[in-house]
């Protein structure tokens, strides 16, 4: 089990890896799956490597919510709303494991890391080509991200949620 990314992720963000807010291969891991996450979308990667097995960093004080997300993206994925009980519980048990450090389970680092390599596709879809200067990219990652989120009915589910 561990946080996965295909190789191409590190050459598209060469030019502005270590710049800025980007230090770690988990900060553009979680640029991904944050993107991922926010328009709902998945991808399978076989050729996506192993770069680390934990949540690192800052990222440990965020990690709750990160599966909190998780949840809600899949709940509007499969159209499930909280009062399905039953099978909000049986989603929460395929995808979270409450021994493991991280608190995601085979199957929750999988959807995970889809969300990500989706992610990546639509920040490099919407980029049009590699960064070279970290202060456009972030500018155009949070446009992107913002119109993800106004678009998502589950970003709506779970602003609802926490009201």
């Amino acid at each position: 089990m561990s946080f996965r990314m295909r190789p191409e992720v590190d050459e598209w963000f060469k030019h502005i890896f270590k710049q800025g807010p980007i230090q770690t291969k988990f900060d553009l891991y979680y640029f991904c799956l944050m993107m991922g996450l926010a328009a709902g979308k998945s991808e399978s990667v076989p050729s996506a490597v192993e770069f680390v097995q934990n949540f690192v960093g800052d990222y440990k004080g965020v990690q709750r919510l990160v599966l909190g997300v998780l949840i809600i993206a899949e709940m509007s994925r499969l159209g499930l709303e909280l009062n399905d009980r039953k099978e909000v519980q049986d989603l929460i048990a395929k995808y979270l494991d409450a021994t493991d450090v991280t608190h995601l389970s085979v199957a929750g680092f999988e959807r995970l890391n889809e969300y990500s390599h989706g992610g990546f596709n639509i920040i490099v879809e919407s980029a049009g080509s590699k960064p070279y200067h970290v202060e456009p990219f972030l500018q155009l990652y949070v446009k992107e991200l913002r119109k993800r989120i106004d678009d998502s009915k589950s970003w709506d589910a779970f602003k609802s949620s926490i009201q």
